[in-house]
């Protein structure tokens, strides 16, 4: 693969994601590229890349409506750009991205595959019509449905459209259903839900790369969420076994979906049955464990994925190897933050980092979603290292219990 490219890469953002502008813009530029961010939300990039200490800026920033395929055409026509590349790491993003970089004959994905990734209630409409597995589901606009449904309780109730387990709740029964199901449409008004067959067993994901013909695993991520009736992501330990049987058939599902292009990060149970499809994200994996995916890669994580867009073939051999962990410390009740750890970053054999997303003095409110995330603290190890699982583990707990002991979060 090539040190540097030339080119310019269009990046299409929405709200300021820590992702794209600490993530992909470095790696662009690192790679000699160009880059022309697009958003909707101008204020917010304009004032994060004032900032002079960065280690990368855009080239340009543009207001764009970047839900509009058609804005974004036209804003590439109207500022005779020629682009190299239209790149996106937002889910909300991926459909319109993907319209846009057809037209000017670019690589990139299928945007059928992206709205059907990105809308729930088409991903199980496809997979039962294709005839791949699947589970119970029915989508609902209404509360006068729900008297006419009959579904194995207990079931999850989800927005058809959501992200970051906003709104995600586990029923037991009818009265429960229908009470959450009222609650949520008082708050999102005409949204639809998506009703799901309940899935016991463990939760990972699946991290895979594509070149439009080639589907690569990576590895993956054993999860562990709060107990229902909510699914708060707890905790994430890398897994590169993607030769394991469940692995193997996951990879099968995704292909079989249609993904063959870019990032995906992909969310499964493992049930007594096999692995079952939860959720696809046509994009690289979030909450800090990119990073970590970055570190473990020697910084190349951002960069493969871009040099995949700009024409580069696949690594057939792109396992990850080395050992990463995330635990997140979330919010117990709602009120101010009064006290929390210091952040802090130390890069030796393992590598340990401390990330706080809310300061001393916020106000807290409860989501039940991943959006309660005070801190995440993250760390890795290369395989270089050579250091035992057992060795991991002991460092991280060491680790844990010398800088964020359990008194250092304070909420009242």
């Amino acid at each position: 693969m090539k040190d540097t490219l030339n080119g310019d890469l269009i990046i299409l953002t929405h709200v300021l994601n820590t992702t794209a502008v600490t993530g992909f813009v470095p790696a662009a530029k690192a790679l000699g590229l160009r880059v022309w961010l697009l958003t909707d939300d101008i204020v917010a990039h304009q004032q994060f890349f004032s900032n002079p200490k960065l280690d990368a800026y855009p080239d340009e920033i543009l207001s764009c409506d970047v839900f509009n395929a058609q804005s974004i055409i036209e804003l590439i026509l109207q500022n005779n750009l020629h682009p190299s590349a239209i790149f996106t790491n937002s889910d909300h993003l991926q459909t319109a991205c993907a319209q846009a970089a057809d037209f000017f004959a670019l690589l990139g994905k299928d945007w059928r595959v992206c709205y059907r990734a990105k809308n729930k209630t088409a991903m199980r409409q496809y997979l039962k019509q294709s005839g791949l597995e699947t589970t119970w589901y029915q989508a609902v606009d209404e509360i006068n449905q729900l008297e006419t449904l009959n579904p194995p309780y207990p079931i999850v109730a989800k927005p058809q459209q959501g992200v970051a387990s906003m709104d995600v709740k586990l029923c037991q029964n009818h009265q429960d259903l229908a009470q959450f199901c009222n609650q949520f449409w008082q708050q999102h008004p005409n949204q639809s839900l998506l009703l799901e067959q309940y899935l016991q067993g463990t939760a990972f994901t699946l991290e895979t790369l594509g070149d439009g013909e080639n589907l690569v695993a990576l590895g993956g991520f054993d999860i562990e969420l709060s107990p229902p009736p909510y699914f708060i992501e707890r905790s994430a330990r890398w897994n590169n076994h993607t030769n394991s049987a469940h692995r193997q058939s996951a990879l099968a599902q995704l292909q079989a979906f249609g993904i063959n292009f870019g990032p995906c990060h992909s969310e499964f149970i493992l049930t007594a049955e096999g692995p079952k499809l939860i959720e696809i994200n046509y994009r690289c994996i979030g909450g800090g464990k990119e990073f970590l995916l970055d570190r473990l890669l020697n910084q190349d994580y951002f960069k493969q994925i871009l040099r995949l867009h700009l024409g580069e073939r696949i690594n057939l051999n792109s396992a990850v190897d080395g050992q990463a962990y995330a635990n997140y410390y979330i919010a117990k009740h709602a009120g101010e933050l009064q006290n929390c750890p210091n952040p802090f970053e130390f890069n030796a054999a393992i590598g340990t980092k401390l990330e706080l997303l809310k300061q001393r003095g916020e106000k807290i409110s409860l989501t039940h979603s991943d959006r309660d995330r005070l801190a995440i603290f993250s760390a890795y190890a290369k395989a270089e290292s050579q250091l035992s699982e057992s060795e991991f583990v002991q460092h991280i707990e060491q680790h844990m219990e010398q800088h964020m002991p359990q008194n250092a979060w304070e909420i009242r």
